[in-house]
């Protein structure tokens, strides 16, 4: 993939600087979270902040490359934390209509390489609000945020089906959080699909034509970063993998991932919910069954 420089699109709500110094604070205070430490300490501010700017950076990056979708911009994030994508099945993607593509959520990486592998840029994925996403409006305007509040979810639902109502292409992530990756766990991964929202069923049966292809993710946690004796202190599976994932972020020589991405065969709306969803979990099963 060869991505141009970046284009700039909506205006910063801040200014560039200050943009750059907000995301270097919000990067350095996610990086010690993820390590499970507490950002403040003078010697771990001197240590994550050179890193934490470099970080900075590329998220304007990505801002900027995201003025008008998510394809290009997560093309660029591919290139640059993974060593190649191999991508399997595309061709079941409808070029146009309502589409609802489900995947598994192994980590970051994940849905950078969805947005990157669809043959279409009018994607927007349903995702949880984070604090970094404040000061990116151009990233923002390509997310359907969930509430944390349950009673705030109709928003959510009305908002997805404005988009597929228009002829647009949603990713979600059913699980609602990170999952095992099944290049590394593949039966924890397949067993992990019981926790998947039902809600892409009941989406998918308010716009009439609606077409899911279910995704399935796995290699997106470079071995070397989780063989780092750093990402090894931590015994928790779910949590090293995240230790080694924040490695692919902060330093280069981790980001040899050789990250697989298949898409399944298409599946037309249905009226029966459940057993719209039962064929759902049974693609994606079979699709990581392929990592075993």
């Amino acid at each position: 993939m060869t991505i141009e420089g970046p284009m700039v699109g909506t205006p910063f709500p801040l200014p560039r600087t200050h943009m750059h110094s907000a995301l270097t604070q919000m990067s350095a205070g996610m990086f010690a979270e993820a390590f499970r430490l507490r950002y403040g300490q003078r010697p771990l501010e001197k240590l994550l902040l050179p890193i934490a700017r470099r970080f900075a950076g590329d998220v304007i990056t990505f801002h900027e490359l995201a003025a008008h979708d998510l394809k290009r911009p997560s093309q660029w994030v591919v290139e640059q934390l993974c060593s190649d994508l191999t991508v399997n099945g595309a061709e079941n993607l409808p070029h146009s209509g309502p589409l609802i593509v489900t995947c598994n959520h192994p980590g970051v990486m994940d849905a950078m390489a969805v947005f990157a592998s669809l043959p279409r840029t009018d994607t927007k994925v349903i995702a949880r609000t984070r604090n970094l996403l404040d000061v990116l409006p151009n990233i923002r305007q390509h997310i359907i945020f969930v509430a944390e509040e349950h009673s705030q979810h109709v928003a959510t639902l009305r908002q997805a089906i404005a988009h597929l109502q228009n002829g647009g292409t949603i990713v979600t992530f059913p699980a609602g959080e990170i999952e095992p990756d099944p290049q590394l766990y593949s039966q924890s991964a397949q067993d992990f699909t019981k926790n998947w929202s039902k809600s892409v069923a009941l989406l998918a049966r308010q716009v009439p034509g609606t077409i899911i292809v279910p995704a399935a993710i796995g290699g997106v946690i470079a071995e070397r970063a989780r063989e780092t004796w750093l990402a090894r202190r931590y015994h928790k599976p779910a949590t090293r993998d995240w230790v080694a994932a924040t490695l692919q972020f902060m330093f280069k020589r981790y980001r040899d991932a050789h990250p697989t991405l298949y898409f399944g065969q298409p599946i037309a709306s249905a009226d029966d919910r459940t057993a719209l969803h039962a064929v759902i979990l049974e693609q994606t099963k079979g699709l990581m069954a392929h990592f075993e």
